[in-house]
């Protein structure tokens, strides 16, 4: 079961990782994964994160998420959508 606590340390912790690895700040992540740029100061600030928004966000990492760079391993990856394969 995802808790309120977990959907916010997994999407800091995925959105970090990338940012690392990409070079690109965690609000152009937000956007381009949900489509709005204040998704991490809503973590930040302990704010609600809707489930479709943590699913939205987890799919964009995985659909993007480059081979070379381990996913961590406490995280549930899903699939690629064929798409992006």
């Amino acid at each position: 079961m995802l808790t309120m606590n977990k959907i916010r340390w997994d999407i800091s912790r995925l959105g970090r990782i990338y940012s690392k690895w990409s070079g690109l700040a965690l609000t152009t992540i937000s956007v381009r994964s949900v489509k709005n740029g204040t998704l991490f100061m809503r973590i930040k600030d302990k704010k609600t994160v809707r489930i479709e928004t943590y699913n939205k966000f987890v799919q964009f990492c995985a659909d993007n998420w480059p081979s070379y760079v381990e996913w961590p391993r406490e995280i549930e990856r899903p699939q690629r959508n064929a798409q992006k394969k």
